[in-house]
């Protein structure tokens, strides 16, 4: 198997400032983006080849062929790709794609489904066997008895017969075509968002024909004479606990049984091929949203080779309450060795997406764990209702494409760093899905708030952790030993367990084992005991877990033998008294929640990625538990240089808005030589033209029933406004200004570095800046300032500035949103967009 097919964290991707040297410059395609090509036209050779050499010039070294066929949510998109899916011209047009892919040196996934949720082949399974469809067992209130229903959409994917069918009609129809390609140029298969149909304590629970016969086999009983318990209200005839129970087991018979079924017989497919899975799960940003989304998120995210997350609908957004989701699938890389986490971003976040909150939500998502990024998504065409989607085209026909290279190399360097060497998190945080199972009236409620509000505090106090469950303690690799848990990579020290945790004869088994060993748990009370052979009612429970039957309200330990400590919290915040046991991966000279962090490390080095999460610029002293070299490595640039502590050991460090650095500690003196050293810091002078000259070069428009980008040339009078982009991109306006004026010095100050400040608040712009005909650079994000020194020169000098902004103004104009609904194209993406949007998110 080739490096790139190679997910594992081993020696061969240990971090050194030796492949820092040679990779770093120009990361290699295992760290590109992996846009979503979406094919939603009609297909042409030549035009396959210039959109992926497009991508190529812009850093994009790999690609993901999204195929949208005609047929697909005609209600939402309208018009899409005409030939058929997976026939036989389509699958030469993906052949021919995969070649010159080669010939770039560029990397293939291919997509597993036409459109969306994969399992369906869209459509042709069900084709196959009408018995194939999406199943569910209903209670009807009226005749008070169970039935099975079939669903209008989906395919049952807890029937191993469904699974092999669309195994059989996609993925061995991709082998037949272009299977030669498969671990060279073609190195994963997508599969996105397989799901099964009903939810526990709903009036529709998850269902398939098999299931009593799985569920006896492995529980030991019949469900169906109980199965009116998981339904909504459950009749009081049933004990609660009994009622618990057998939700808790139901939930994880289906979890098993979807794994089993589905994610492991795709996986065993792609193994045998060369392949890696690669994918997410659906319904995967909440704790809660898992209970109908296939129960049980890490057991399922265990059989991908790159597990992945979906940040769609604006989930993760800046200025936004942060969330925590990427951590369930990073942690799974983490436990079970694999190298890569991917996330799917962007999509229906809209056309006004800024480069700066682009940025943030990458930076977000990065400090909790992910490392690839799969932008949703690189349209083949915007002809007609194709330009609408659902509103995240990043490709052709926008403006953000001009820019797209600064992003695309800024990721691939942070996906390198974030990709070597190994985590360090010494907290593990149970996620306590299982508890909320076996959870009812309410309390599941509670549960997932308690472990929100754990993951938020210590993320707050610069405290990386991984979130670990019944799964991952069970693991054949897993070693308790000297007060540590070590799973994978991973070394725990101390364990978090949320409110409400049920408890069953392992994970008791396992608490006492680690308490033993010497290690320190966290328990936030009160907590549920399972019954089951070890524990059948309270009189069973022993020290120290019957203190915890009931909550407790002080902050103590309630048990410190002469090894483990077992400690009550009442709540998050207590947890500050214990940072002895919760040690902080940095100092912060003050306490300050916007500042996150998380940290890779080999043999000899360390690499931070610390990240600003607020809209304000944050003046910062650190302090890094370290030894050896500290080298700020600027992913922008793709430069290094030492940088030194103050007298204390402290170093500042200045965050811009939504800022992040990368800073690395080496203790390899040889190559500390080819380091440069760190410029002593100079002053600053900030320097404008007095007047601006200013003409629209570009205006988009919407004619004809399409978006085009028309080259004028129209005349706005001269402003003495030092930044005037900040009100002249008003109303409907989409395009290109640019502004040209002239600076004349006296004479070049010697001490002094010359700076062009564009201002702040510049969410929906993007900056290209000439001196004297000379191009400076491009800004896209804070601090929205260039370097102009180099440039200038004693007498007069001549700026130019041209500012473009994104589509948004255009797009969701009230004329343009009235002709989209004429013509019939409104679709349910742009109406969340608009609603995102009038409330600030």
């Amino acid at each position: 198997m080739e490096p790139f097919l190679d997910n594992k964290s081993d020696a061969s991707v240990e971090f050194t400032l030796q492949r820092m040297f040679e990779d770093f410059s120009n990361p290699a395609p295992e760290y590109s983006m992996i846009p979503f090509w979406t094919w939603n036209d009609k297909l042409h050779k030549a035009e396959i080849g210039r959109q992926l050499t497009e991508m190529f010039i812009k850093k994009i070294k790999a690609v993901c062929i999204h195929p949208m066929p005609d047929s697909f949510r005609k209600k939402d998109f309208v018009e899409g790709m005409p030939d058929e899916y997976l026939g036989e011209h389509y699958m030469d047009y993906v052949q021919h794609a995969i070649v010159k892919a080669k010939e770039l040196g560029m990397k293939v996934w291919l997509y597993d489904e036409g459109g969306w949720p994969s399992g369906s082949a869209l459509g042709k399974v069900v084709e196959c066997n009408p018995d194939f469809r999406s199943k569910v067992l209903h209670w009807d209130s009226d005749s008070d008895d169970y039935s099975v229903r079939y669903r209008k959409k989906g395919t049952d994917l807890l029937n191993p017969e469904v699974t092999q069918a669309f195994i059989e009609i996609t993925y061995e129809r991709y082998k037949e075509a272009v299977g030669q390609y498969f671990g060279q140029t073609v190195v994963g298969m997508f599969t996105d968002e397989p799901n099964i149909s009903g939810r526990i304590d709903t009036w529709n629970i998850p269902w398939t024909d098999e299931l009593p016969r799985y569920f006896y086999q492995r529980k030991g009983y019949d469900i169906l004479p109980k199965v009116r318990v998981l339904f909504k209200n459950p009749p009081s005839s049933f004990d609660k606990q009994e009622v618990n129970r057998i939700r808790y087991d139901f939930c994880d018979i289906v979890s098993q049984l979807f794994g089993k079924t589905y994610f492991e017989s795709v996986r065993d497919w792609c193994h045998k091929n060369n392949l890696m899975l690669v994918g997410h799960l659906d319904k995967d940003h909440g704790l809660l949203e898992h209970l109908s989304g296939g129960c049980a998120p890490n057991r399922l995210l265990s059989y991908f080779d790159i597990p992945g997350i979906d940040c769609i609908w604006r989930q993760i957004f800046p200025g936004k309450q942060q969330t925590n989701f990427p951590k369930l699938a990073s942690s799974i890389a983490h436990i079970r060795n694999k190298r890569f986490v991917l996330s799917e971003s962007f999509g229906a976040y809209g056309p006004g997406l800024s480069f700066t909150q682009m940025k943030a939500i990458i930076d977000h998502q990065y400090v909790r764990g992910i490392n690839l990024i799969v932008p949703h998504a690189f349209h083949y065409s915007c002809r007609g209702p194709r330009a609408l989607s659902v509103l995240s085209n990043l490709f052709l026909n926008d403006p953000r494409w001009e820019y797209f290279e600064n992003l695309a190399i800024y990721v691939s360097r942070l996906s390198l760093l974030m990709s070597t060497g190994f985590n360090s998190a010494q907290v593990a945080v149970y996620s306590p899905i299982s508890s909320c199972w076996y959870a009812t009236g309410g309390v599941e409620k509670s549960i997932e708030s308690s472990f929100n509000n754990i993951l938020d505090w210590l993320l707050c106090h610069q405290i990386d952790f991984d979130c670990i469950d019944d799964n991952s303690i069970c693991l054949p690799d897993r070693k308790i030993s000297n007060g540590t848990l070590k799973i994978g990579q991973s070394h725990y020290h101390t364990i978090i367990f949320p409110q409400y945790t049920t408890l069953d004869s392992n994970l008791i088994s396992f608490i006492d084992q680690f308490l033993e060993s010497g290690g320190t748990i966290f328990f936030q009370g009160p907590c549920y005991f399972l019954p089951d052979s070890v524990v059948q009612d309270e009189s069973d429970v022993k020290p120290p877990f019957k203190k915890m039957l009931k909550p407790v309200h002080i902050s103590h330990k309630i048990r410190t033998g002469d090894k483990g400590s077992l400690v009550s919290f009442k709540n998050a915040k207590d947890l500050r008294k214990f940072t002895k046991e919760l040690p902080s991966l940095i100092t912060i000279s003050k306490p300050n929640p916007y500042i996150k962090v998380c940290r890779r490390v080999s043999k000899r080095d360390s690499i931070f990625f610390i990240i600003n999460e607020s809209d304000c610029e944050q003046n910062t002293l650190i302090k890094f538990n370290c030894d050896g070299t500290a080298l700020n490595a600027d992913l922008e640039n793709g430069k290094y240089n030492v940088i030194s502590p103050n007298n204390s050991g402290d170093y500042r460090l200045q965050f811009p808005p939504f800022g992040s650095k990368t800073i690395i500690f080496t203790e390899d003196n040889d190559l500390q030589e080819k380091v440069s050293k760190s410029q002593e810091c100079v002053d600053t002078r900030k320097i404008c033209p007095e007047i601006w000259t200013r003409h629209i070069i570009r205006r988009y428009i919407f004619e004809d029933k399409e978006v085009k980008g028309v080259p004028i040339r129209e005349s706005l009078p001269d402003t003495e406004d030092k930044a005037p982009w900040q009100s002249d991109f008003a109303g409907n306006l989409s395009g290109s200004i640019e502004y040209l004026g002239v600076i004349q010095l006296e004479e070049m100050p010697c001490e002094k570095s010359l700076i062009f400040d564009f201002g702040k608040n510049h969410n929906g712009y993007m900056f290209r800046l000439w001196v004297n005909n000379s191009f400076v650079g491009t800004s896209l994000w804070p601090p929205f300032h260039l370097s102009i020194t180099p440039f200038m020169r004693s007498g007069i000098n001549h700026i130019r500035v041209v500012v473009s902004n994104t589509l948004e103004n255009l797009l969701l104009s009230s004329d343009v949103v009235e002709e989209l609904k004429r013509l019939g194209w409104y679709n349910v993406y742009l109406a969340k967009v608009l609603r995102m949007k009038n409330s600030g998110h």
